[in-house]
C-alpha cells in the first residue's frame, strides 16, 4: 500500500484531493481510527458500535445496520451528483474540528461485492440514511492488504469565505445551521 499526505488550506481541498479520489472508492476515517484499522488489520463494520462514529448520522447508516463497512464510490458519479453529496455530507473533510482526514482507497479486487446506493434506496426504512449516487457498502470486514493507497490529509482551516463548498460548509456549522440533509 502507498501512502499520502496531503497538507493544505480547506478552501483548496477540492482542488487538491478530488483529482486523487475520481475514479476509486474509498473508506474515510479519522487518524485514531486508523490507528485501530492497522492494529485489527482490518476495517470492520461497526454494526455493534465497537467504534466512535466518524460521521454524526452513522448511528442510523443502512450499512452500519446490516454490518456492512461504508465506502465512497466515485467511479462513475457526474460532477453535479458529487456536488449534491456535499450538500448531505461534506467527505473531503467530514471531521472539521480535528482536521485530519485520512483515505483509504480500496483494491479493485473487492468492486464486485460492491453494494450500490441503488439497493440502499430500495431496501432502506424511513430511519435509515445513505448518501445517492457516491455511498456505497462491502459486506463484511475489509483486510488491511486490500487497501491499495492510503491518502492522509491534514486540513489547515482558511478564515475568509472563498465560495468554496467547505467554506459555505464551516459558515453553515458555525452559525448553527445546514445546508441539506441525507436521504
Amino acid at each position: 500500500m502507498t501512502k499520502d499526505i496531503i497538507k493544505c488550506s480547506s478552501n483548496k481541498l477540492e482542488e487538491i484531493l478530488m483529482p486523487k479520489l475520481k475514479g476509486n472508492v474509498f473508506h474515510v476515517t479519522s487518524k485514531s481510527n486508523f490507528k485501530g484499522i492497522l492494529k485489527k488489520n482490518q476495517i470492520k463494520n461497526n454494526k455493534k458500535y465497537d467504534f466512535a462514529f466518524t460521521f454524526g448520522q452513522s448511528k442510523n447508516s443502512y450499512g452500519r445496520k446490516r454490518g456492512y463497512v461504508c465506502l465512497f464510490d466515485l467511479r462513475f458519479a457526474t460532477e453535479e451528483q458529487i456536488v449534491e453529496s456535499f450538500y448531505k455530507y461534506y467527505f473531503l473533510n467530514p471531521d472539521h474540528v480535528n482536521n485530519n482526514p485520512i483515505f483509504l482507497i480500496i483494491s479493485e479486487d473487492l468492486y464486485p461485492s460492491l453494494i450500490s446506493w441503488e439497493k440502499a434506496k430500495n431496501e432502506c426504512n424511513v430511519k435509515e440514511m445513505y448518501i445517492p449516487y457516491i455511498e456505497c457498502w462491502y459486506p463484511g470486514d475489509i483486510s488491511v492488504d486490500k487497501i491499495k493507497e492510503v491518502i492522509e490529509v491534514e486540513v489547515n482551516e482558511d478564515i475568509n469565505n472563498d465560495g468554496t463548498w467547505a467554506s459555505m460548509i464551516r459558515l453553515a456549522n458555525n452559525n448553527g445551521g445546514s445546508l441539506g440533509s441525507v436521504s
